[in-house]
């Protein structure tokens, strides 16, 4: 996983977002239950604040024992289950609600974010900076079903992927860039 960037810092994770991301696996909860009493992490409250760190740990050892298939479908549920605003009523508007909704979960200095850097409705293409310290496909899940969820009704496509041409965290760079076609 890519998180060695990110274990220094003092961010903390709403009790709701690891909630959440244990909901997310259909097996295994106890098994998820256990890694993050490991690192400290137990009695989870969804309105409490926990070390992202330790948060971090957990989640890289259970993202190893459950693979990047299951890791894209944890972010593809999270991005299901959130809550958007009544304002949000288009894909572009969504897409720049992730960096939103993410920054209502996490605090501190240099949480990280998603940053919505192309968006063109005509040529149904848009490219997005990640620069979290969670799996790729983990933030690949969230873009996708926040794509599909938002796109126009009129698309026939939606498709998420890693630029490799760019810095990625697979690489140990802080973030990734994912390119969005509709």
């Amino acid at each position: 996983m890519e998180t060695t960037a990110f274990l220094e810092s003092k961010v903390e994770v709403l009790g709701r977002f690891i909630v959440t991301f244990i909901n997310a696996i259909p097996l295994g909860k106890e098994y998820c239950f256990h890694i993050l009493r490991k690192y400290g992490i137990e009695n989870i409250e969804t309105g409490n604040w926990y070390g992202q760190r330790q948060c971090l740990k957990a989640i890289e050892e259970i993202c190893n024992a459950l693979g990047p298939n299951m890791i894209l479908s944890i972010g593809k549920s999270i991005s299901g289950q959130a809550v958007f605003s009544p304002r949000v009523d288009s894909l572009e508007k969504a897409l720049r609600a992730i960096d939103v909704v993410y920054g209502m979960n996490h605090r501190g200095d240099g949480i990280g974010g998603y940053d919505l850097i192309t968006f063109d409705p005509e040529g149904r293409f848009a490219e997005m900076v990640c620069s979290t310290p969670y799996p790729s496909d983990f933030d690949r899940g969230i873009i996708l079903t926040t794509l599909s969820r938002f796109k126009p009704k009129d698309s026939s496509c939606n498709n998420v992927w890693l630029n490799l041409s760019k810095p990625t965290r697979l690489h140990g760079s802080k973030s990734c860039t994912y390119l969005i076609k509709w």
